[in-house]
């Protein structure tokens, strides 16, 4: 009885859709290790993190110790059922592998979509945050596009800098965005972290007019390399690590980086994914 009395209040507090967050960084910026080691540490928090992988490679599924699922890719374009796509954490994450190129996505057919939002709507009202691991934007910058925010993971290195301010130019010109959060993975020590964000931030000021907010920092550490040789969550290998306890504490903050979008739109994450393909393929020939 209390469950259910439980499960009516969560549908009464709150009837719209949780808030998406889109997870961007350069190649070998840890973007998939952290969505991963954030999603495990927001159910830790008594939250109900959707995990939605957009890239290729399977490596959510590896990251959380799971077989691989079936993708939105391939050469059968049939239409799947979405429990295909899904895989359930001994953690009480669910994780759904929407992958595939935007021409893909928009070659599916409208049976298809309607079949897969159908399943997916039940899923996201449950849900109390959405995380997308999303490609990169010079690749496809749709998933990252259409999400309510954007989380850009900078690393310590120059190339990553110069990556991320290339995503950022790319998000900011295909989808208007005016702001976002930047996280900074794998420095040694909070001024470190502190120089890059302002660094970037200067950049992105400058030319783009585009305001960012550091939202915190991983420090490098040993044990998430070590977790990933043992293929195992960090959260489970190595739970008092200095990295486990970070994503800890920005998992319990990550809530307070939502800024809520223009006009209160309410479309699910699935149906934009769906028209802003079939839209963009058409328009711009992806």
């Amino acid at each position: 009885m209390f469950d259910q009395a439980e499960s009516l209040r969560r549908l009464t507090r709150r009837a719209s859709r949780p808030a998406s967050f889109a997870i961007v960084g350069a190649d070998g910026s840890g973007c998939s290790t952290l969505t991963a080691e954030l999603a495990i540490s927001l159910t830790r928090n008594g939250q109900r993190p959707l995990l939605l992988d957009a890239q290729p490679g399977q490596v959510l599924s590896r990251r959380l110790g799971l077989p691989p699922a079936a993708t939105l890719s391939g050469p059968t374009r049939r239409p799947r059922a979405l429990s295909e796509l899904m895989s359930q954490s001994p953690h009480g994450i669910t994780l759904l592998n929407l992958y595939a190129s935007a021409a893909e996505r928009a070659e599916l057919s409208e049976l298809a979509w309607h079949r897969l939002q159908g399943e997916f709507q039940p899923l996201e009202r449950d849900a109390d945050v959405v995380l997308i691991n999303a490609p990169s934007p010079a690749d496809d910058p749709i998933p990252a596009g259409i999400a309510d925010n954007l989380i850009l993971v900078l690393g310590p290195d120059t190339e990553s800098l110069t990556q991320a301010y290339a995503e950022l130019k790319r998000l900011h010109g295909f989808a208007g965005r005016l702001s976002a959060n930047v996280l900074i993975n794998r420095c040694d020590h909070l001024d470190e972290a502190r120089l890059l964000f302002n660094r970037l931030a200067e950049v992105a000021g400058s030319y783009l007019q585009l305001p960012l907010r550091m939202v915190g920092f991983v420090p490098y550490d040993i044990s998430v390399p070590r977790s990933q040789t043992l293929r195992r969550p960090l959260a489970d290998a190595f739970p008092h690590s200095e990295a486990a306890e970070a994503y800890g504490q920005l998992a319990a903050q990550l809530p307070h980086w939502h800024t809520p979008p223009p006009g209160g739109a309410d479309t699910g994450y699935l149906e934009l994914l769906a028209s802003a393909s079939r839209d963009c393929t058409l328009a711009i020939g992806f």
